[in-house]
């Protein structure tokens, strides 16, 4: 049956909206930071507080989290969260790579073929097969630290 006809099946459809969405969102951060390099420090200050006015009574809890955050690890929070994006563009480019496969070599990709559970656990053994565990781990490691020191 091909994948279409088992697109009900609700982890389906997080994978396939995961494997649509993340190279934007990431694309969208990598474009905000890019901008954020280049704007002069004024500027920045002057966004950041216009932002933080309309916080209204969470104008210093947003501080303290900061300098929570700063204190815990704010720094690797940037590596980790590149590492992470750089893991999840190659397993996109994998993924790409599988929707064409054709192994029994009937014309049709196999990832079309495979109903909905045998689906989602092709792409789950894909993620786990092309990620690289340490650089994950290390990444969510960082992310929990600086979540918990918050």
């Amino acid at each position: 049956m091909a994948r279409s006809e088992h697109a009900d099946h609700p982890l389906a459809k997080l994978i396939n909206a995961f494997f649509v969405l993340a190279p934007a969102m990431i694309k969208a951060a990598s474009s905000a930071h890019a901008l954020y390099k280049r704007l002069p420090i004024e500027q920045i200050y002057f966004i950041w507080g216009t932002v933080l006015c309309f916080f209204g009574g969470c104008y210093p809890t947003t501080f303290a989290a900061l300098q929570a955050a700063d204190h815990g690890g704010l720094q690797t929070l940037g590596v980790a969260i590149r590492d992470l994006s750089e893991e999840v563009i190659v397993i996109v480019e994998e993924n790409k790579k599988d929707d064409r496969e054709d192994l029994d070599g009937d014309g049709v990709p196999d990832a079309k073929q495979v109903e909905g559970k045998e689906f989602v656990k092709r792409k789950i053994q894909l993620v786990l097969k092309k990620m690289n565990p340490k650089k994950v781990n290390d990444a969510f490691t960082a992310m929990y630290t600086v979540w918990l020191s918050v």
